[in-house]
């Protein structure tokens, strides 16, 4: 096999890892945004349930206030037929006072009497009118908490379209990089049939100038040969630079970023002296490509 032909075969290689790296971020992505979207579906519905139950219960409240209302209302009612049922029995009792002086003790007793219950029902009425105020206040707090719990359910309806439209742009965004990717490989293979060297083409020289840039391992999952760094494109990152790997003074392996986010960036292990650790030191490699 030709030196031509194994770097096409690494190549071949290096995309098919990058593709399936891809392929999981974006899988898991859509696991995440489909879960939030079920865990905001059924917030939503407990919320509209809690709703429904607060509504009924508030109507039940007042149509209970309106039922004290109303009995209020027939007591203040009874309450002025009896002052002019004792009022008219005040004028008998004068009459009969006029008529008999040995009914005019009585007559008076009995004035005394109404005007002890005149007393006593201004202080029913008074009563009755705080009852009243009290009730009016707590319905409009009923009210005021019946808009809140509306409003609530609104903003999560919001949430939910939210999380809709974030999983159909990453949808949009994989078929994207998958159009990309197969155009790289088009060309790729074109201009190895044209006899260029790809390597110098598409390999770190290509990338530019490499940044130094310090910074640790996040997390490495050993079954994939995937590790996660602390730093993206805030830093000047860019997919293709390799990280030197190092515990202390002592040399790890190397990785190749595939993947980059604003602070954050992923790749594979392209070589390894020692397994690698989240919190081990890494660098740029910043010496030229051959």
């Amino acid at each position: 096999m030709s030196t031509l032909s194994k770097v096409f075969v690494i190549i071949n290689l290096l995309l098919a890892v990058a593709f399936a790296t891809f392929a999981v971020t974006l899988y898991s992505k859509q696991v995440h945004y489909y879960e939030l979207q079920r865990g905001a579906e059924i917030t939503l519905k407990a919320e509209t349930e809690k709703f429904e139950a607060e509504k009924a219960r508030l109507e039940k409240d007042l149509a209970k206030v309106q039922e004290e209302k109303k009995n209020a209302e027939d007591k203040a009612e009874r309450n002025v037929a009896e002052a002019k049922k004792y009022a008219n029995e005040k004028e008998v009792a004068k009459l009969e006072a006029a008529d008999a002086s040995n009914k005019a003790a009585t007559a008076v007793e009995n004035m005394q009497a109404l005007v002890k219950l005149n007393s006593n029902m201004r202080k029913e009425l008074e009563e009755t009118r705080k009852v009243v105020v009290a009730l009016k206040e707590r319905e409009t707090v009923l009210r005021t908490n019946t808009a809140e719990l509306k409003k609530e359910r609104d903003d999560l309806k919001n949430q939910v379209n939210r999380s809709r439209q974030d999983l159909a742009e990453l949808h949009r965004d994989r078929k994207r990089i998958a159009e990309e990717l197969a155009n790289s490989e088009y060309v790729i293979a074109t201009l190895i049939k044209k006899g260029y060297d790809v390597y110098k083409i598409v390999g770190p020289g290509a990338l530019g100038s490499v940044p130094d840039v310090r910074t640790k391992v996040v997390d490495v999952r050993p079954a994939t040969g995937h590790v996660a760094l602390g730093v993206g494109k805030d830093s000047g990152i860019k997919e293709g630079f390799v990280f030197l790997i190092h515990r202390g003074d002592e040399y790890i392996g190397k990785v190749r970023v595939t993947t980059v986010w604003n602070n954050f960036s992923g790749g594979t292990i392209v070589e390894r002296k020692k397994p690698m650790k989240a919190g081990d030191d890494a660098m740029t490699d910043t010496t030229p490509s051959p």
